[in-house]
């Protein structure tokens, strides 16, 4: 068994949010920490700096396409386990299966995952709100089963059921 501890959702669903409350409790700190450095016990498997050791021929992420970011996905969730001394919390917004026969998540890694679920009438106007879309359009995008999150510079896509 593994120290992987998968934090997985829809996106919008309260991810970072629950990321930010396991940091916060494990870390017992007097003062909040910033959420945008959740590195201590949490990461986000879709990092693509966490990929970068195993692409070679000086090929940048935004170069791969998504069966080899899936074929590499494997090493980096080995990478981030031996680097953790203890059980690590990763976000992902896949769901547990695979994509053109390669897994999502790495079984041998993995010592169990916490699914969120957020009411969709709230992730639609989550949705809106953080991309500046219309409700039509956050709909829309919610029913995109190969949905690319335009904050990510690197495009990794995600995939949901």
């Amino acid at each position: 068994m593994g120290n992987l501890l998968w934090i997985a959702s829809y996106p919008k669903s309260g991810n970072t949010w629950m990321r930010a409350f396991i940091e916060n409790y494990l870390q017992n700190s007097p003062r909040p920490l910033d959420i945008n450095h959740l590195l201590q016990s949490s990461t986000a498997e879709s990092r693509a700096d966490r990929y970068l050791a195993f692409v070679g021929d000086g090929k940048k992420t935004t170069d791969l396409t998504a069966e080899e970011i899936c074929a590499i996905r494997p090493l980096v969730h080995a990478d981030i386990a031996r680097h953790a001394s203890a059980t690590v919390f990763v976000k992902t917004h896949n769901f547990l299966g695979e994509y053109k026969g390669f897994p999502l998540h790495n079984p041998s890694m993995t010592s169990g995952a916490i699914y969120i679920a957020r009411n969709p009438l709230d992730v639609v106007i989550s949705i809106a709100n953080y991309f500046a879309y219309s409700l039509d359009e956050a709909i829309e995008y919610l029913g995109d089963q190969m949905a690319r999150f335009r904050y990510l510079p690197r495009g990794f896509k995600t995939r949901h059921r």
